[in-house]
């Protein structure tokens, strides 16, 4: 019969393992099997979630890259100068950046951006640190009281 156990590892994350043993009869001898899987699963915490604040992309020419996003899309300009422009849609921002000035990565709002280090004032008013991922891709962590909801 199968025995579950949970084990608690941090608030948000629970390790649980299944446990099964088969006893059987083998040529005249008893075996037995026993197999152990783990499996892990998020807990909803009670906190509100992170938001995915903008995606950054690069382009080489700022001017070109608003005239054409705006022209092609329905969005609204909330920053824009020579080496980046911040894009206001509906659902999130789009930051277009020049290759060597900013990297392109995903930026984020957390409350616990400070907690990965000093966070960097910029020219537009919002405070943030820029981290990389486990797998190495460009994240920026932004303090959500510096920048707008959008």
């Amino acid at each position: 019969m199968p025995t579950f156990f949970d084990f608690g590892c941090q608030p948000d994350f629970k390790l649980s393992v299944w446990v099964e043993v088969f006893i059987f009869r083998v040529k005249g001898f008893v075996a037995i099997s026993v197999g152990v899987r783990a499996m892990s699963e998020r807990v909803p915490s009670e906190e509100p979630l992170d938001s995915v604040h903008h995606i950054a992309i690069s382009v080489p020419d700022i001017a070109a890259g608003v005239d054409w996003y705006c022209d092609t899309f329905r969005c609204t300009v909330s920053y824009q100068d020579e080496t980046w422009a911040m894009l206001q849609f509906a659902n999130l921002h789009l930051a277009l950046v020049i290759p060597g000035e900013h990297p392109p990565h995903i930026g984020f709002a957390t409350p616990q951006a400070a907690d990965f280090g000093e966070l960097r004032t910029h020219r537009d008013g919002s405070r943030s640190i820029y981290i990389s991922d486990v797998a190495g891709n460009a994240l920026e962590l932004l303090d959500p009281d510096s920048v707008d909801a959008g």
